[in-house]
């Protein structure tokens, strides 16, 4: 019912924007993403545990959190309903999914590396790289490398592994460095090896995440995001 002034047709066609008992214009949609968030950080969270006691993927739980984030939207959407609440859905289903996966690869592989704690640098290992140089500067010039029986440049990385006088030479040119110089080195070696763990780490994280979506991985992803979207807006409700 209106009056002369017009003021309840306007909050009439209000309603008819953002939707019955919204509690405000947009209030339902933003109610609505706060349920769907705590929906998917809990069937990511739900999912990534899953898959790291269990060690497998089970594919299906992908659809299951679809159709919780749809729930969470529900939830606190009110009366509210609409094709944006349904896309509001799908979207946190999609990065709650995508979430959950990558977590439980970081979790399998921080357990399959123990931490991913470096070797310790010792002297022999610094010693071992200035004999690699007096074995490349000998073949350089030509002079005769005798290695003992089996053992050759490639395999070598310890000292029974080289000639007696290689290895000398060797130690004679660390020892040059003095202690200063020498802790240095160490430093060095062991930042280096750091920072290549680093990127193995993550080039294999992203290798993993991809090669996590099968066939059936895909299908339930389309399912949980159809679910969401279907749930999320209310619209098949009536």
């Amino acid at each position: 019912m209106s009056d002369d002034s017009g003021f309840s047709d306007g909050a009439d066609l209000g309603e008819g924007v953002y939707g019955g008992g919204g509690g405000g214009a947009g209030g339902g949609l933003i109610r609505g993403t706060i349920g769907g968030l705590i929906g998917g950080i809990v069937g990511a969270a739900v999912w990534a545990a899953i898959t790291y006691f269990a060690n497998a993927e089970i594919g299906w739980i992908a659809w299951g959190i679809g159709l919780v984030t749809g729930l969470g939207v529900r939830a606190l959407a009110g009366d509210e309903t609409g094709a944006a609440l349904g896309v509001i859905a799908s979207v946190i289903a999609v990065v709650s999914i995508c979430a959950g996966k990558y977590a439980a690869i970081e979790m399998l592989m921080a357990a399959e590396m123990d931490g991913g704690a470096g070797p310790v640098i010792t002297a022999e290992d610094m010693i071992v790289g200035f004999a690699d140089e007096v074995v490349q500067e000998r073949e350089e010039a030509g002079a005769p490398v005798q290695w003992p029986a089996g053992m050759s440049y490639e395999e070598a990385d310890e000292e029974a592994d080289y000639p007696s006088d290689i290895w000398a030479e060797g130690k004679e040119r660390w020892d040059s460095l003095g202690a200063e110089e020498q802790e240095d080195r160490i430093a060095q070696q062991e930042a280096q090896w750091n920072e290549f763990m680093e990127m193995f780490e993550s080039e294999l994280k992203q290798a993993a995440f991809k090669e996590s979506f099968g066939v059936l991985d895909i299908v339930f992803f389309l399912l949980a995001v159809v679910t969401a979207f279907k749930v999320g807006s209310g619209l098949g409700a009536d």
